[in-house]
């Protein structure tokens, strides 16, 4: 639960924006801001302050999986077994506590959101995205370029950026978007808190 604490004598009120509902609790440069949001239904809650949004990434899988900080890999192995891609054998670095698992992608807005969840000591610490659509960007290495890996990045910066997750530091992560020369892929992903990614153990 979200409390929104007054500032001194200020206001509580709230309006509804064309996208959603915003509870607004202060004035001026001290107020706070809760807008809400429906994404498939779901409630998504977006903390505001004069200066930036705090909002943490999450996402709602139409099939019913709830992806945001703090999931278990016991909830997606348990649960939503069926969301892995197959094989539904988790990536894994010996003697590390990372593991990793492809979901199924689905369409946001048009958009497919293409994703894999990375897991610390089983908790969810990072999302690798992508824009998953054969159509535009090739099946394999024969229909490769980097100009199509950097639209591909692209994509994904402005769909993220649409749902208020611009790229940079935020108060509870990170979110990277661009094109990984290592790889020939356009990608992005985001990081909770401030712990290592497991990005350079990736196999």
């Amino acid at each position: 639960m979200l409390m929104l604490p007054l500032h001194g004598s200020g206001d509580c009120g709230c309006r509804t924006p064309g996208d959603g509902l915003e509870v607004v609790a202060g004035h001026g440069q001290r107020a706070a801001r809760l807008h809400v949001v429906m994404q498939n239904n779901v409630p998504i809650y977006f903390l505001r302050s004069a200066n930036a949004m705090t909002v943490a990434f999450a996402l709602h899988h139409p099939e019913g999986l709830h992806i945001a900080c703090g999931l278990q890999e016991a909830v997606l192995v348990d649960r939503h077994a069926a969301l892995i891609v197959v094989p539904r054998v988790p990536r894994a670095v010996q003697g590390s506590d990372w593991t990793w698992h492809r979901l199924k992608a689905w369409s946001d807005g048009g958009f497919m959101v293409g994703i894999e969840l990375a897991f610390f000591q089983g908790s969810l610490s990072e999302c690798w995205l992508f824009h998953d659509d054969d159509s535009r960007y090739g099946r394999d290495w024969s229909d490769w370029s980097e100009r199509k890996e950097r639209r591909r990045a692209k994509a994904l910066r402005d769909w993220l950026g649409a749902r208020g997750w611009a790229s940079g530091h935020h108060a509870w992560g990170e979110v990277w978007v661009g094109y990984d020369p290592r790889t020939g892929f356009g990608c992005g992903g985001v990081r909770y808190g401030s712990a290592d990614s497991p990005a350079a153990m990736r196999v």
